[in-house]
């Protein structure tokens, strides 16, 4: 041996111990990252495994090789567990459980039969195949970072490969019950490249946790929770810093006597309301334009490449559909209304909050007109 191997897997215990217990600290900071904790807890086994390892060489029996297998198969699983909970943000824990239950038998029935080589063999590929499936399903999330889960997903498949050769060492070996302890070229590089794989995917998944933390907050910084719409921050962001290129449509929405609503009902009601309104205004506007919530019963619509024929239309669909439509609250089925105003930019030049203006002066004069109609800047619709 040219590495001691017992030093190996002690450097790997207390890389993987400091390694879990940083990324539970950064989940104690946000505990909605389920997948993280998991990991946490992959990690545990993982440590716990690297521990038998690093004894059984001194006093080698076929049930310590067997119990740093199953330590390992089942942090692998978890690992696993863990890529489908940051992929899909709901992973149960029942297929985890089955696979992991299976590799461990089937490497656990060799052993148990005295063939601790096979036995090896086995839980060598079982631990592979765990690896390739959990860089699989980084692979297919790297849409959402694509740097630093690609890199995560290749420094799984590397440990994949190392437990490989393992397999393939033992299995070129022939020996299928070992006198002792594994001794080959390849348990070297399997506990090298664990060392360096474990270090990398532990700093990545810190990154990972950390980006996707400043995303939520970004994104709750630019979303209204009571609708989930934009809110006017998020809107003005993205149209109000410079002139618009036109053509380009603003639907400047206002609920009619929401005020009434709210005192006679209560504000649980109003809260009804205007998600409901906010949901159907949503689902007329779909990829057409951006819907937004500039605060308390204001919404509007920013359409870009519209002319007012289509800004008429769809403001008139959403009036309508409003009108017609059975509110149920917890007060009970409510009727209300909304006034529209509309604004339309032919050209470029204009600012946003000089069309957004144009809108709203449309809005007021709805409003005056009788409400539950819409108006357009310079030319008047009554519904």
């Amino acid at each position: 041996m040219l590495l001691d191997q017992a030093s190996l897997m002690l450097a790997i215990g207390f890389s993987g111990a400091a390694l879990g217990v940083t990324l539970f600290i950064a989940w104690l900071s946000a505990r909605n990252e389920l997948f993280l904790f998991r990991l946490v807890v992959g990690v545990l086994f993982l440590v716990l495994g690297a521990a038998v390892f690093s004894t059984y060489r001194e006093s080698y029996t076929v049930a310590r090789h067997f119990a740093g297998f199953a330590l390992l198969l089942v942090g692998f699983g978890i690992a696993w567990n863990s890529a489908r909970q940051f992929r899909t943000g709901s992973a149960p824990l029942a297929p985890m459980f089955a696979w992991t239950f299976a590799a461990v038998a089937a490497c656990g029935v060799p052993f148990g039969l005295g063939l601790d080589g096979l036995g090896a063999i086995v839980a060598n590929i079982a631990s592979a195949a765990l690896l390739f499936a959990t860089a699989a399903e980084y692979w297919r999330s790297r849409a959402e970072a694509p740097v630093p889960i690609l890199l995560t997903s290749v420094l799984y498949a590397v440990t994949a490969t190392s437990f490989s050769l393992c397999a393939l060492a033992l299995l070129l070996d022939g020996d299928l019950a070992l006198a002792g302890a594994p001794d080959n070229w390849a348990e070297e590089i399997n506990a090298v490249v664990a060392i360096f794989t474990l270090t990398g995917i532990g700093a990545l998944s810190l990154s990972l946790h950390l980006s996707r933390q400043a995303r939520l907050h970004k994104s709750a910084a630019m979303t209204d929770p009571l609708t989930g719409l934009l809110n006017r921050r998020a809107l003005f962001d993205r149209f109000g810093s410079e002139s618009l290129a036109g053509p380009v449509a603003v639907l400047l929405a206002d609920l009619d006597h929401f005020k009434l609503i709210n005192d006679k009902h209560g504000h649980a009601a109003g809260d009804d309301v205007l998600r409901q309104f906010a949901a159907t205004m949503r689902q007329l506007v779909g990829s057409q334009g951006v819907p937004a919530r500039l605060g308390g019963e204001e919404f509007a619509v920013v359409l870009p490449g519209a002319g007012a024929v289509e800004a008429e239309t769809l403001g008139e669909c959403i009036r309508a559909a409003f009108a017609a439509k059975g509110l149920e609250t917890l007060a009970g089925p409510l009727a209300c209304t909304v006034s529209i105003g509309v604004a339309v930019c032919d050209g470029p030049g204009e600012g946003f909050e000089v069309l957004l203006s144009q809108a709203d002066d449309a809005l007021y004069a709805a409003k005056r007109d009788g409400r539950n109609r819409i108006c357009v800047h310079n030319l008047q619709l009554v519904a």
